[in-house]
Protein backbone atom coordinates (compact mmCIF):
# COMPACT_ATOMS: atom_id res chain seq x y z
CA UNK A 1 0.00 0.00 0.00
CA UNK A 2 1.26 3.79 -0.28
CA UNK A 3 1.50 6.14 2.14
CA UNK A 4 -2.34 7.83 0.82
CA UNK A 5 -4.17 4.93 1.21
CA UNK A 6 -2.76 4.06 4.53
CA UNK A 7 -3.63 7.31 5.78
CA UNK A 8 -7.49 6.76 4.08
CA UNK A 9 -8.15 3.77 5.74
CA UNK A 10 -6.92 5.02 9.20
CA UNK A 11 -9.11 8.12 9.22
CA UNK A 12 -11.92 6.00 8.08
CA UNK A 13 -11.78 3.75 10.65
CA UNK A 14 -11.15 6.13 12.92
CA UNK A 15 -14.41 8.00 11.76
CA UNK A 16 -16.27 5.07 12.06
CA UNK A 17 -14.85 4.38 15.96
CA UNK A 18 -15.67 7.88 16.72
CA UNK A 19 -19.42 7.60 15.55
CA UNK A 20 -20.15 4.30 17.38
CA UNK A 21 -19.15 6.36 20.81
CA UNK A 22 -15.73 5.11 21.32
CA UNK A 23 -13.37 7.67 23.52
CA UNK A 24 -9.73 8.89 21.63
CA UNK A 25 -8.00 6.28 24.27
CA UNK A 26 -9.57 3.60 23.34
CA UNK A 27 -9.38 4.29 19.83
CA UNK A 28 -5.51 4.76 20.06
CA UNK A 29 -5.05 1.46 22.17
CA UNK A 30 -7.54 -0.72 19.74
CA UNK A 31 -6.11 0.75 16.20
CA UNK A 32 -2.08 0.84 17.87
CA UNK A 33 -1.89 4.43 17.50
CA UNK A 34 -0.24 7.22 19.65
CA UNK A 35 -3.29 9.01 21.57
CA UNK A 36 -1.36 12.66 20.33
CA UNK A 37 -1.85 11.44 16.34
CA UNK A 38 -5.53 10.38 17.47
CA UNK A 39 -6.20 13.98 18.88
CA UNK A 40 -4.79 15.60 15.42
CA UNK A 41 -7.40 12.80 13.78
CA UNK A 42 -10.46 14.14 15.49
CA UNK A 43 -9.35 17.78 16.08
CA UNK A 44 -8.90 17.83 11.81
CA UNK A 45 -12.23 15.69 11.46
CA UNK A 46 -14.08 18.60 13.70
CA UNK A 47 -12.28 21.57 11.90
CA UNK A 48 -14.16 19.63 8.67
CA UNK A 49 -17.43 19.76 9.67
CA UNK A 50 -17.79 15.93 9.26
CA UNK A 51 -20.78 14.50 11.75
CA UNK A 52 -22.87 11.65 11.37
CA UNK A 53 -25.10 12.95 8.96
CA UNK A 54 -21.69 13.87 6.47
CA UNK A 55 -21.22 12.41 3.40
CA UNK A 56 -17.47 11.44 3.14
CA UNK A 57 -15.95 11.70 -0.31
CA UNK A 58 -12.11 10.72 -0.80
CA UNK A 59 -11.56 14.63 -1.31
CA UNK A 60 -13.37 15.02 2.26
CA UNK A 61 -10.51 12.33 3.86
CA UNK A 62 -7.79 13.71 1.69
CA UNK A 63 -8.16 17.22 3.29
CA UNK A 64 -8.31 15.73 6.48
CA UNK A 65 -5.35 13.49 5.95
CA UNK A 66 -3.54 17.04 4.83
CA UNK A 67 -4.30 18.78 7.95
CA UNK A 68 -2.85 15.92 10.20
CA UNK A 69 0.53 16.08 8.40
CA UNK A 70 0.66 19.39 8.41
CA UNK A 71 3.14 20.38 12.07
CA UNK A 72 3.67 24.04 13.25
CA UNK A 73 7.41 25.21 12.31
CA UNK A 74 9.78 24.24 15.52
CA UNK A 75 10.89 27.29 17.12
CA UNK A 76 15.09 27.18 16.59
CA UNK A 77 16.85 27.29 19.61
CA UNK A 78 19.21 30.04 21.04
CA UNK A 79 22.16 27.84 19.77
CA UNK A 80 20.98 27.03 15.97
CA UNK A 81 20.24 31.00 15.92
CA UNK A 82 23.43 31.79 16.89
CA UNK A 83 24.38 29.07 14.08
CA UNK A 84 22.69 30.40 11.59
CA UNK A 85 24.19 34.06 11.91
CA UNK A 86 27.70 32.48 10.82
CA UNK A 87 26.02 30.40 8.19
CA UNK A 88 28.35 32.21 5.48
CA UNK A 89 31.29 31.83 7.72
CA UNK A 90 30.46 28.19 8.19
CA UNK A 91 29.95 27.59 4.87
CA UNK A 92 33.39 29.40 4.34
CA UNK A 93 35.71 27.16 6.15
CA UNK A 94 34.60 24.39 4.97
CA UNK A 95 34.85 25.41 1.39
CA UNK A 96 38.36 27.08 1.65
CA UNK A 97 41.18 24.98 0.31
CA UNK A 98 42.30 23.27 2.65
CA UNK A 99 39.12 23.24 4.62
CA UNK A 100 38.87 22.80 8.12
CA UNK A 101 38.41 19.15 8.41
CA UNK A 102 42.70 18.59 8.26
CA UNK A 103 44.12 15.59 8.01
CA UNK A 104 47.39 15.09 9.77
CA UNK A 105 49.81 17.02 7.56
CA UNK A 106 48.43 20.37 8.15
CA UNK A 107 49.67 23.77 6.23
CA UNK A 108 50.27 27.16 7.84
CA UNK A 109 49.75 29.83 5.31
CA UNK A 110 52.18 33.06 5.23
CA UNK A 111 50.88 36.81 5.14
CA UNK A 112 51.61 36.53 1.38
CA UNK A 113 49.79 33.58 0.74
CA UNK A 114 53.07 31.02 0.74
CA UNK A 115 52.35 27.36 1.87
CA UNK A 116 54.46 25.60 4.04
CA UNK A 117 53.47 21.55 5.28
CA UNK A 118 53.61 21.77 9.04
CA UNK A 119 54.30 18.50 11.34
CA UNK A 120 53.95 18.46 14.85
CA UNK A 121 56.18 16.21 17.56
CA UNK A 122 53.27 15.05 20.05
CA UNK A 123 54.72 13.81 23.61
CA UNK A 124 52.47 12.57 25.76
CA UNK A 125 53.23 11.55 29.53
CA UNK A 126 51.44 7.85 30.33
CA UNK A 127 49.77 8.69 33.36
CA UNK A 128 48.45 12.39 33.95
CA UNK A 129 48.12 12.58 29.93
CA UNK A 130 50.16 16.25 30.48
CA UNK A 131 51.66 17.18 26.44
CA UNK A 132 53.74 18.92 24.71
CA UNK A 133 53.40 19.34 21.31
CA UNK A 134 56.26 20.68 18.73
CA UNK A 135 55.54 22.51 15.22
CA UNK A 136 58.17 21.54 12.64
CA UNK A 137 59.08 21.91 9.03
CA UNK A 138 61.49 18.89 8.77
CA UNK A 139 61.11 15.13 10.43
CA UNK A 140 65.26 15.00 10.74
CA UNK A 141 66.63 13.28 13.86
CA UNK A 142 67.97 17.14 14.74
CA UNK A 143 64.53 18.02 14.86
CA UNK A 144 63.07 14.61 17.13
CA UNK A 145 66.10 15.59 19.35
CA UNK A 146 65.32 19.58 19.72
CA UNK A 147 61.57 18.76 20.34
CA UNK A 148 62.44 16.42 23.16
CA UNK A 149 64.38 19.13 24.86
CA UNK A 150 61.92 21.36 24.46
CA UNK A 151 59.42 18.75 25.92
CA UNK A 152 61.95 18.10 28.74
CA UNK A 153 61.95 22.15 29.74
CA UNK A 154 58.12 22.20 29.63
CA UNK A 155 57.80 19.31 31.61
CA UNK A 156 60.53 20.44 33.72
CA UNK A 157 61.91 16.92 33.55
CA UNK A 158 62.65 13.60 31.52
CA UNK A 159 60.79 10.66 31.37
CA UNK A 160 62.46 7.26 32.11
CA UNK A 161 61.03 5.28 29.53
CA UNK A 162 60.16 6.77 25.74
CA UNK A 163 57.61 4.58 23.16
CA UNK A 164 58.26 6.16 19.81
CA UNK A 165 56.59 5.40 16.72
CA UNK A 166 59.01 3.98 13.93
CA UNK A 167 60.09 7.00 12.03
CA UNK A 168 63.91 6.73 10.64
CA UNK A 169 64.62 9.86 12.57
CA UNK A 170 64.37 7.82 15.43
CA UNK A 171 64.38 3.70 14.12
CA UNK A 172 66.49 2.73 11.28
CA UNK A 173 65.17 -1.16 11.48
CA UNK A 174 61.96 -1.54 12.86
CA UNK A 175 61.52 -5.32 14.66
CA UNK A 176 59.37 -6.42 17.58
CA UNK A 177 62.48 -7.60 19.13
CA UNK A 178 65.72 -6.31 18.39
CA UNK A 179 64.54 -2.99 16.73
CA UNK A 180 68.12 -0.60 15.72
CA UNK A 181 68.01 2.54 16.44
CA UNK A 182 69.24 5.75 14.92
CA UNK A 183 73.03 6.39 15.88
CA UNK A 184 73.06 9.60 16.60
CA UNK A 185 69.22 9.31 18.59
CA UNK A 186 70.91 6.49 20.63
CA UNK A 187 73.52 8.78 21.48
CA UNK A 188 71.32 11.53 22.56
CA UNK A 189 68.72 9.26 24.21
CA UNK A 190 72.19 7.86 26.62
CA UNK A 191 73.14 11.77 26.94
CA UNK A 192 69.49 12.06 28.45
CA UNK A 193 69.54 9.52 30.31
CA UNK A 194 65.73 7.75 29.17
CA UNK A 195 65.48 4.11 27.72
CA UNK A 196 63.80 3.62 24.35
CA UNK A 197 61.23 1.12 23.66
CA UNK A 198 60.05 1.78 19.82
CA UNK A 199 56.26 0.93 19.52
CA UNK A 200 55.55 -2.32 17.24
CA UNK A 201 54.63 -1.71 13.23
CA UNK A 202 51.06 -0.83 13.13
CA UNK A 203 50.50 -1.53 16.74
CA UNK A 204 48.62 1.53 17.87
CA UNK A 205 48.01 -0.33 20.93
CA UNK A 206 51.70 0.05 22.19
CA UNK A 207 51.08 3.62 22.44
CA UNK A 208 47.37 4.60 23.19
CA UNK A 209 48.05 7.39 25.12
CA UNK A 210 49.71 9.66 21.82
CA UNK A 211 47.43 7.65 19.32
CA UNK A 212 44.28 9.31 21.26
CA UNK A 213 45.78 12.60 21.02
CA UNK A 214 46.17 12.91 17.84
CA UNK A 215 42.75 14.14 16.88
CA UNK A 216 42.59 16.17 19.82
CA UNK A 217 45.65 18.22 18.80
CA UNK A 218 44.30 18.46 14.89
CA UNK A 219 40.85 19.71 15.86
CA UNK A 220 41.41 21.68 19.19
CA UNK A 221 44.77 23.47 18.37
CA UNK A 222 45.59 23.18 14.52
CA UNK A 223 42.17 23.18 12.63
CA UNK A 224 40.67 26.53 12.65
CA UNK A 225 43.53 28.71 13.26
CA UNK A 226 45.04 31.31 11.82
CA UNK A 227 48.59 30.68 12.45
CA UNK A 228 52.05 32.86 11.43
CA UNK A 229 54.43 31.59 8.89
CA UNK A 230 57.64 32.21 11.42
CA UNK A 231 58.05 28.85 13.36
CA UNK A 232 59.72 30.50 16.57
CA UNK A 233 55.94 32.07 17.37
CA UNK A 234 53.68 29.14 15.80
CA UNK A 235 56.05 27.79 18.63
CA UNK A 236 55.07 29.85 21.51
CA UNK A 237 51.25 29.57 20.60
CA UNK A 238 51.76 25.91 20.68
CA UNK A 239 53.47 25.50 23.83
CA UNK A 240 51.27 28.30 25.29
CA UNK A 241 48.06 26.19 24.41
CA UNK A 242 49.25 22.90 25.80
CA UNK A 243 49.97 24.94 29.21
CA UNK A 244 46.48 27.15 29.50
CA UNK A 245 44.04 25.25 27.59
CA UNK A 246 45.44 21.52 26.81
CA UNK A 247 47.02 20.94 30.36
CA UNK A 248 45.58 23.02 32.28
CA UNK A 249 42.03 24.28 31.26
CA UNK A 250 40.48 20.65 30.19
CA UNK A 251 39.31 17.31 32.17
CA UNK A 252 40.64 14.63 30.41
CA UNK A 253 37.94 12.48 29.15
CA UNK A 254 39.80 9.49 30.59
CA UNK A 255 41.01 10.22 33.81
CA UNK A 256 38.76 12.86 34.45
CA UNK A 257 41.22 15.32 35.68
CA UNK A 258 43.21 18.20 35.14
CA UNK A 259 46.84 16.82 33.15
CA UNK A 260 48.87 19.18 34.77
CA UNK A 261 47.40 19.31 38.09
CA UNK A 262 48.03 15.23 38.16
CA UNK A 263 51.32 15.56 36.61
CA UNK A 264 52.55 17.95 39.51
CA UNK A 265 51.14 15.78 42.42
CA UNK A 266 51.94 12.66 41.04
CA UNK A 267 54.22 12.54 38.34
CA UNK A 268 57.04 15.39 38.51
CA UNK A 269 58.47 13.37 41.43
CA UNK A 270 59.46 10.30 39.40
CA UNK A 271 60.58 12.45 36.80
CA UNK A 272 64.39 12.68 35.57
CA UNK A 273 66.04 16.06 35.99
CA UNK A 274 65.61 17.94 33.49
CA UNK A 275 68.77 19.30 31.35
CA UNK A 276 70.23 22.30 31.87
CA UNK A 277 73.07 22.62 28.41
CA UNK A 278 71.49 21.85 24.40
CA UNK A 279 72.47 19.21 23.20
CA UNK A 280 74.92 19.05 20.32
CA UNK A 281 73.43 16.01 17.80
CA UNK A 282 76.67 14.62 16.12
CA UNK A 283 76.19 13.71 12.64
CA UNK A 284 77.26 10.18 11.11
CA UNK A 285 77.66 9.44 7.53
CA UNK A 286 79.96 6.76 5.93
CA UNK A 287 82.21 9.15 3.20
CA UNK A 288 83.56 8.18 0.06
CA UNK A 289 87.17 10.09 -0.55
CA UNK A 290 87.15 11.36 -4.06
CA UNK A 291 91.14 11.39 -5.90
CA UNK A 292 91.30 15.11 -5.45
CA UNK A 293 91.97 14.01 -1.50
CA UNK A 294 88.39 15.71 -0.41
CA UNK A 295 85.79 13.66 1.00
CA UNK A 296 82.32 15.80 1.54
CA UNK A 297 79.69 15.81 4.85
CA UNK A 298 76.36 18.17 4.99
CA UNK A 299 77.76 19.59 2.17
CA UNK A 300 80.82 20.85 3.15
CA UNK A 301 84.00 19.56 1.39
CA UNK A 302 87.08 18.78 3.75
CA UNK A 303 90.87 17.50 2.75
CA UNK A 304 92.06 14.68 3.67
CA UNK A 305 96.22 13.47 3.68
CA UNK A 306 97.19 11.73 0.90
CA UNK A 307 98.52 8.47 2.60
Amino acid sequence: MSYREVSMLEIKEVLRRKEAGSSARRIARDMGLDRKTVGRYLSAIAAAGVGDATEVDDGVLSGIGQAVQQRPAVVPSTVWQALERERAQIEAWLTQKPPLRLTRVGMVTSSDGRWRKLWVLIVTLSCSRYQFIWPTFEQTTQEVCAGLDAAWRFFDGVVKRLVPDNATSMVLRASPTEPELNRAFREYADARGFFVDPARVQSPKDKPRVENQVPYVRERWFAGETLPLQLCEIRRHAEAWCHDVAGGARTHGTTRKVPREVYLADEKPCMLAAPTEPYDLPHWSTAKVHPDHHLQAQRALYSVPTR
